[in-house]
């Protein structure tokens, strides 16, 4: 009989990943690991994607498919709000970002035609996109202001935070 590695607290993780502070890098790759699919973390994403596409005021969402802008969602976690914003904006090119490199590594397997990267490791003055979507990710930093406007340095025209 195989040993009862549920006994082991997890041991697999902790080896692999370092948990370090409440939302580190270590923290992301871990929870991504471990239990975001579980406890609904895809469903959360998609969700708050169709609240923001349904709350955005019609000027920009019209701009967004006028011009077939090009969007950004920064913190994408596994990617699953960019099918949402996808759909709203279909001749958009859709891409996104996040520090954890499991997230980023399932987002890519889930939608291999988006482009991913590792905001964490990626020049300051880079363009992302012309719009930078940003959802349930700014209270996770002390300085949000301070992210916020960083992020619009990375936005060609519009940072749109929800």
């Amino acid at each position: 009989m195989p040993p009862d590695t549920r006994a082991t607290n997890n041991s697999v993780t902790d080896d692999l990943f370092e948990p370090g502070e409440i939302n580190s890098e270590g923290y992301w790759n871990k929870r991504f690991f471990q239990d975001w699919i579980a406890n609904g973390g895809r469903r959360q994403t998609a969700f708050f994607a169709e609240v923001c596409c349904g709350a955005l005021p019609r000027w920009l969402a019209q701009s967004i498919r006028e011009k077939n802008l090009s969007l950004f969602d920064y913190g994408c976690a596994l990617g699953d709000a960019l099918p949402v914003l996808a759909e709203a904006f279909p001749g958009s090119k859709m891409s996104g970002g996040d520090v954890a490199e499991v997230g980023l590594g399932l987002a890519r397997t889930l939608h291999p035609d988006v482009d991913f990267l590792n905001v964490a490791r990626n020049e300051q003055h880079v363009r992302f996109a012309d719009v930078i979507y940003c959802s349930n990710t700014l209270e996770h930093f002390a300085e949000w202001p301070e992210t916020l406007g960083q992020l619009a340095d990375h936005a060609g025209i519009y940072t749109q935070g929800f």
